[in-house]
């Protein structure tokens, strides 16, 4: 509740994306206009979930990473594209108690593009759509369900010993 009622007045994505389609590439583009406008930072002693008025978030140029979820969302909502943000606690945190939002330090937004769900994490710098931060890989999304974020993929890692020295 308290998450909607920061978003009046709502931010406007802009008049650029007019006509725009809800596909990967419209992601891409509304994620980077949202990286141009805002950057990650927090205040000391600050509940990460307690957001500001979004339309502040924008003005002065940072925000968690709730608050860029929560614009990121509203983003995409203007476009007519299912976007939802949540809280994330991750893994390295432990196992959470059902309904209590301790340890929710980070956040992405679940995406519905016909029959995919993507993930974003716009908090994250270097993160297309469809990534998240691996500090999240395996976290715990508070959506009423605990679900878990995607687990890190398995790397393929093989070592080569050529006489005098290892190649990886």
């Amino acid at each position: 509740y308290a998450a909607k009622a920061v978003s009046i007045p709502e931010p406007g994505v802009g008049l650029e994306f007019k006509g725009h389609v809800g596909d990967v590439d419209t992601l891409s583009v509304v994620l980077e206009k949202l990286r141009s406008q805002v950057v990650t930072g927090a205040l000391p002693g600050v509940h990460p979930l307690k957001p500001r008025r979004l339309t502040t978030v924008r003005k002065s140029r940072w925000g968690t990473s709730w608050e860029q979820a929560l614009i990121l969302s509203r983003y995409l909502g203007q476009l007519k594209i299912l976007a939802e943000p949540f809280p994330v606690r991750p893994a390295v945190m432990g196992s959470t108690l059902e309904g209590v939002p301790l340890g929710y330090t980070g956040a992405v937004v679940r995406v519905q593009l016909s029959e995919e769900v993507l993930w974003i994490d716009p908090s994250c710098a270097v993160c297309a759509v469809g990534e998240i931060t691996p500090a999240l890989w395996g976290g715990t999304v508070f959506d009423g369900q605990a679900t878990p974020l995607p687990p890190a993929e398995a790397g393929d890692l093989s070592i080569r010993h050529d006489g005098e020295s290892l190649a990886a």
